[in-house]
């Protein structure tokens, strides 16, 4: 994907007009006003040059519409799986589907780079719809373990889980990351940088590290990208974690990541 390189103005120009006309949707729910305002700002992100700093209040405020959106998007589309004749058809045509299957590719990639033969992964974090876990599970043969605490999430996650014939590789866990122990270790923690932004990153990082792991792979953002997912100081991560690999995408995969292992 090419990307452009714009008028720093401009670009800020561009993002006060997204905030208006998030602002301006009468629902966040999936319709046909809401999925153009964001796939116009997926595509913004994805293929405009911009390395300066974002304007904070509008940034937060799309990104957190931004998570709402796909929220409800992904609450909509389990539910059409889960009623779906066929189910693996009904998946793979969710709109994001391939971005999340080439995402999941490069991570998986990258843990090999460090840990070979992974096939023991936590993931902490995630929608109502775990993409990364079913594709952990369908392509590559691994186990995961899903916390996340929002029982709406976990409810869904558990009947699509069961739905696909896949309990025997994912187990869907209703706990907060800060709660969370385990007695068993881990080839892989995952992080998803919706953990991230809420002025807790510390607090996070220092509970996410108790956790027995050979490596952890932390999903963040880097500069466009993060009007769509918070990104996470490198400086600060460095702080917890021996820094083995950054990456940022310079395609349509958004999401940057950092695998790292204990100091």
């Amino acid at each position: 994907m090419s990307k452009q390189t714009i008028d720093t103005s401009l670009v800020r120009e561009k993002i006060l007009a997204f905030y208006e006309d998030i602002k301006a949707l009468s629902t966040l729910m999936p319709d046909e006003a809401t999925s153009k305002v964001f796939s116009n700002l997926c595509h913004f992100v994805q293929t405009t040059n911009y390395s300066w700093s974002l304007p904070d209040q509008e940034s937060h405020y799309i990104r957190e519409a931004a998570a709402q959106a796909e929220t409800f998007m992904e609450v909509e589309t389990t539910e059409k799986i889960l009623i779906a004749k066929d189910k693996r058809k009904q998946l793979e045509s969710f709109i994001y589907y391939q971005n999340y299957s080439d995402l999941t590719e490069m991570e998986y990639a990258t843990i090999q780079l460090l840990q070979k033969d992974s096939k023991k992964i936590l993931f902490i974090g995630w929608w109502p719809l775990p993409l990364t876990a079913i594709i952990l599970a369908k392509s590559y043969g691994c186990h995961v373990t899903v916390i996340d605490r929002d029982e709406i999430a976990v409810r869904l996650s558990q009947k699509l889980v069961q739905s696909l014939w896949l309990e025997d590789l994912i187990t869907i866990v209703q706990q907060d990351v800060m709660d969370f122990t385990s007695d068993a270790s881990f080839d892989c923690t995952v992080v998803a940088s919706l953990l991230f932004g809420n002025g807790q990153e510390n607090d996070i990082l220092s509970q996410i590290k108790t956790i027995p792991s050979s490596c952890y792979l932390l999903r963040s953002a880097d500069w466009l990208k993060r009007l769509l997912y918070a990104g996470i100081s490198e400086t600060m991560l460095s702080d917890h974690f021996s820094l083995k690999y950054v990456i940022h995408p310079h395609n349509h995969i958004i999401n940057s990541l950092v695998l790292a292992t204990w100091l």
